[in-house]
């Protein structure tokens, strides 16, 4: 899994004008997503369809685990064959690596490919456990949803309003939603992993709601505040009350039917008593998103 991720978010480049665009040819991506059934958040996914007859997902879960935090995890499914009427199974395995070690899970995949409508459906489940400084393995809920996921190029030319699904540089969604009247991107969904300099890895998720600069153009500096959130697996101790402290910048265009921008994050925490802790950081994040 740790390696094939960073081929996708390559390969995402390449298809929407990254450096080795004169290759976009070898591939097309359809851009989408999920709703679950308890709340209005949608579930990032994406389907990558490899124009030999072949599809793979790179697809995203999140949901409640045995230590009662809610797990995040990502798989890449093997390329399977489109079947008559472009239908793809496919069930497999995979891993990454997480603070503490590997989290492992597995995903079953049912879906149909239409390219002439530009529209990708079917259905995903997915089950991930993760390791423990216990040595019990953190066991989070298995997910299956519906998901829907459309190719920007196909039937779609006009103003795209998104939402857009997409990847960032650091292998994690990012989910962008322009306003009805596209004043604002409100709000956008960034998950993130920060690593700092005692504590370990975090994952913060960073929900921001970014003004327009200019037609198509969205940036915004400020900061956010929250509590601290250690990686899965990870073994250290966090006391009550820690908090954060995060500034960030951020800026976005939406062009031609697709997003790209990028995003610099860090975070100082600090105790209940406001003394500084530790401080988080992460190299500036790019992105590319797609309807």
């Amino acid at each position: 899994m740790t390696g094939r991720l960073p081929l996708l978010v390559g390969m995402v480049a390449v298809l929407l004008g990254g450096p080795g665009a004169a290759r976009s040819g070898a591939a097309t991506l359809y851009g989408g997503g999920s709703v679950p059934p308890t709340t209005t958040e949608p579930v990032p996914l994406f389907l990558v369809v490899v124009e030999r007859g072949r599809a793979s997902v790179v697809g995203f879960s999140g949901g409640s685990c045995s230590n009662g935090r809610v797990g995040f995890g990502r798989f890449v499914t093997r390329p399977a064959r489109l079947r008559r009427g472009g239908h793809v199974r496919r069930s497999g395995s995979f891993a990454f690596n997480v603070a503490g070690g590997v989290a492992r899970g597995t995903y079953h995949l049912r879906a149909r490919v239409r390219p002439r409508r530009g529209l990708a459906t079917g259905m995903v489940s997915v089950r991930v456990r993760f390791p423990s400084a216990t040595g019990k393995p953190i066991t989070c809920r298995g997910l299956k949803r519906e998901f829907r996921a459309r190719n920007p190029a196909v039937a779609h030319r006009g103003r795209v309003r998104g939402p857009f699904y997409g990847l960032t540089s650091q292998g994690l969604p990012i989910l962008i939603r322009p306003s009805p009247d596209s004043s604002t991107l409100a709000p956008v969904e960034l998950w993130t992993t920060l690593t700092c300099n005692a504590l370990g890895p975090s994952q913060p998720i960073q929900r921001l709601t970014i003004p327009t600069t200019g037609p198509g153009i969205y940036a915004k500096t400020g900061h956010t505040t929250g509590t601290f959130t250690p990686a899965l697996g990870s073994a250290v101790s966090v006391p009550a009350g820690t908090y954060t402290y995060s500034p960030y910048t951020f800026q976005a265009q939406i062009a031609n039917g697709r997003a790209t921008g990028v995003a610099a994050l860090s975070s100082s925490v600090g105790d209940a008593q406001r003394r500084l802790v530790d401080t988080c950081s992460a190299p500036p994040i790019t992105f590319v998103a797609v309807p």
